[in-house]
């Protein structure tokens, strides 16, 4: 089993957290977070004891309200041992309160804390760096109850110094740990820092400055020749540290402003330590810490700012960094808001049927429906059964009386105008439905844009009589209707013919006579039907020729709509014009300004030029 010797130091309220974390993650693999020999926990607070850590690996950095009386006195006599008077402002402490029950978000009074439990500080982590420096395989074995070979990876202890910039304990230690880790370790121990930030839009003002400083001060100290100079308690001369406080900084920001997802924040970061600090990621981290300290320590891979923060193993953030990025949004932006613009080439046709496909078209049934159908259907059984039929010719004359009744009657059923009126309605309804649902596929594609819609619509003006109304079809239908009931009628008097003439040969024919009979009455209810059929389309050629009521509705309802989304997606096809030019000139500005980054001008030389090209197409 491979495994890295580890000490984990938390700093305040987030810092405990995640050690606590990590602690019940170590406690679910091995049984016991101490079985985990090699990594070594411990946790600087100033305000809550853990009841989820042995007492040794808790420290409260407390300060009795008897001595904090004093530092705020402003006596030079006071804190003399770290030269409090020289970094220490008594006034600005005087109002925070019961400092045993924590630093109440002043980073100064973090730091005071820290110093004046000093002794205590040093001591216990010492303590547990020599632990680590002198355990073997043998004792791991042992502890864990295992005969499994161990192979310690490393020789230096890799430390982790994890809390958040946002209150007071861990913003006001964050600088002074990196080195005083490394002098307790005698330059033996790596440190390295993960530290949280508050969410942008989080509503308190206190933390997001406490941060701000925070990181102003780390990036003072990341930077090459920056002198760390600080008096400490034994020493009669200041400690002086040239170096970085640590091999990297990362730095997390939970993804809302809220309480639960800041714990979820400190969880993530727990199970990263965790993964570390076992035996299954280490060398994989290994790899990637030594990649980062070795970008670090090279002058022309970092711009001329120069910074040592990182989000969290993602990626190096840097000076460059920063308009790398700028450079490539302004790149895309300019490409999305020129393709928005360059619309005259994109083929509007499957637009046009996507808008207009699916429309129900204005067709004969819509005029009436299957209760007409069974109503007349019944109608003319009636007659059948009150009539009393002749047996020589005037029984077509008959015929004609009912036929004649039914056609008048079913013109008087059906209402072309309501029936208009209603369809009408719909059709737009759904062409407005359909177009609304376009625009989510279309406004915001690269491929399309405001100005691809705003064409489909114009084009569906000359479309709209076309697809509602075609009038061959129309047409069509009607001399079809018509031919068919001139069939039938024909048919009808055939067959009425063929039942005189076997009524008048003998009795002995009933059974023929019935079936010819049937054979009439059936005809005659189909010959209803093709009245029904006949007057619909009849009517609706009527209204197509005329023109006079739907057409021009369904103009003036396509326009209604249409006009108010076209004169929207003219200004929006304005304003794409006017923001593509607007990056465009960023662009050729960036050009004359940005300085070269890593030794590379990106807006100037071609070759830098396709890099960044080629990161826009990826």
């Amino acid at each position: 089993m491979k495994v890295a010797k580890t000490l984990i130091i938390g700093i305040g309220t987030t810092g405990q957290n995640i050690c606590e974390g990590i602690a019940r993650n170590l406690n679910s693999k091995y049984g016991d977070y101490k079985k985990a020999s090699w990594v070594g926990i411990r946790v600087l607070e100033t305000a809550h004891k853990s009841d989820a850590l042995d007492k040794d690996d808790f420290i409260g950095m407390t300060i009795e309200q008897s001595a904090f009386s004093d530092y705020t006195s402003g006596s030079h006599h006071v804190g003399n041992n770290f030269d409090w008077y020289k970094w220490g402002d008594p006034n600005l402490l005087k109002n925070l309160g019961d400092v045993s029950v924590g630093a109440g978000n002043r980073r100064m009074a973090g730091r005071l804390a820290l110093f004046h439990n000093y002794d205590l500080v040093s001591s216990n982590i010492i303590s547990e760096i020599d632990r680590l420096q002198k355990l073997n395989p043998a004792v791991i074995q042992n502890t864990m109850g295992t005969t499994e070979e161990i192979d310690i990876q490393r020789g230096n202890i890799q430390a982790y110094i994890i809390g958040s910039l946002c209150g007071g304990t861990g913003s006001g230690c964050c600088a002074d740990l990196g080195y005083l880790v490394r002098r307790w370790g005698n330059n033996e121990v790596a440190p390295i820092a993960i530290f949280t930030l508050p969410h942008w839009n989080l509503n308190n003002q206190r933390l997001k400055k406490n941060a701000f400083i925070a990181l102003t001060e780390l990036n003072h100290y990341m930077l090459k020749n920056s002198v760390w100079e600080q008096k400490l308690p034994g020493n009669s001369t200041p400690a002086i540290d040239s170096g970085r406080p640590y091999d990297v900084v990362y730095l997390t920001q939970p993804s809302k402003p809220m309480t639960d997802e800041m714990s979820r924040n400190e969880s993530t970061i727990a199970s990263f330590l965790t993964a570390v600090c076992t035996e299954t990621s280490h060398d994989i981290y290994a790899a990637n810490v030594d990649t980062a300290k070795s970008a670090l320590d090279t002058d022309a891979e970092l711009g001329y700012l120069k910074p040592g923060f990182s989000s969290f193993g993602i990626s190096m953030l840097e000076y460059p960094g920063e308009h790398i990025s700028r450079m490539c949004k302004d790149r895309l932006l300019q490409k999305v808001y020129s393709s928005w613009k360059d619309d005259s080439a994109k083929d509007i046709s499957q637009g046009r049927l996507e808008l207009f496909e699916k429309s129900p078209k204005l067709v004969i049934d819509k005029f009436y429906d299957q209760s007409i159908i069974s109503k007349y259907e019944a109608r003319m059984n009636e007659e059948f059964e009150k009539q009393k039929f002749q047996k020589n010719s005037s029984i077509h004359n008959q015929m004609d009386v009912i036929f004649s009744t039914i056609n008048r009657e079913i013109n008087e059923d059906v209402d072309i105008k309501e029936k208009a009126d209603f369809w009408i309605e719909n059709f737009v309804g759904g062409l407005e439905d359909r177009f609304l649902r376009m625009a989510d596929k279309y406004l915001a594609s690269i491929e399309a844009g405001p100005g691809f819609l705003s064409r489909i619509l114009k084009q569906g003006k000359t479309d709209i009589d076309s697809w509602a109304m075609p009038k061959g079809e129309i047409e069509k239908a009607y001399s079809s209707a018509k031919l068919t009931a001139d069939t039938t009628r024909k048919n009808i008097k055939k067959q009425t013919e063929d039942y005189l003439n076997i009524k008048g040969l003998s009795i002995f024919v009933g059974g023929k006579q019935k079936e010819a009979w049937n054979g009439v009455v059936a005809k005659s209810i189909t010959y209803v039907k093709d009245i029904l059929r006949l007057v619909a389309s009849e009517k609706m050629k009527d209204f197509v020729d005329s023109m006079s009521y739907g057409n021009n509705t369904i103009q003036n309802k396509y326009n209604l709509f249409s006009d108010k989304y076209i004169t929207r997606l003219d200004n929006f096809e304005s304003a794409v014009n006017a923001l593509s030019s607007f990056y465009e000139s960023q662009y050729k500005k960036n050009q004359t300004q940005i300085p070269p980054i890593n030794g590379k001008q990106f807006y100037k030389n071609s070759k830098a030029e396709d890099e960044i090209e080629d990161i826009y197409n990826r």
